[in-house]
């Protein structure tokens, strides 16, 4: 009888990005990773407290959008990953992968 040799598949949150430019339209604009939910979830909550900077700073401008800007596509998601990723999220706290284009 054939050894059962199951593997336990590494996960990861995913908060994926879409970017929006001004003339051109919308593009999957790449991904985090990230090791928690929390992990994922505060460090979008940073880049978005980021993003509002930017727009309350363009208020006062005749342009009262950038030219182009990224939003992440919540919630987080449990993806599987390879353990490659896995490996570099835990060493690192996170990683990120630019989408294919």
């Amino acid at each position: 009888m054939p050894e059962k040799t199951d593997q336990l598949q590494a996960e990861a949150w995913l908060v994926e990005w879409t970017e929006t430019e001004v003339g051109w339209g919308q593009r999957s604009d790449g991904a985090w990773y990230y090791a928690t939910e929390e992990a994922a979830r505060t460090d979008t909550d940073r880049m978005l407290a980021e993003i509002r900077a930017l727009e309350k700073e363009m208020e006062n401008r005749p342009r009262k959008l950038p030219m182009e800007y990224d939003r992440p596509e919540l919630p987080p998601r449990l993806v599987p990953v390879s353990p490659e990723l896995a490996r570099e999220i835990a060493e690192k706290g996170r990683a990120y992968r630019r989408q294919a284009e």
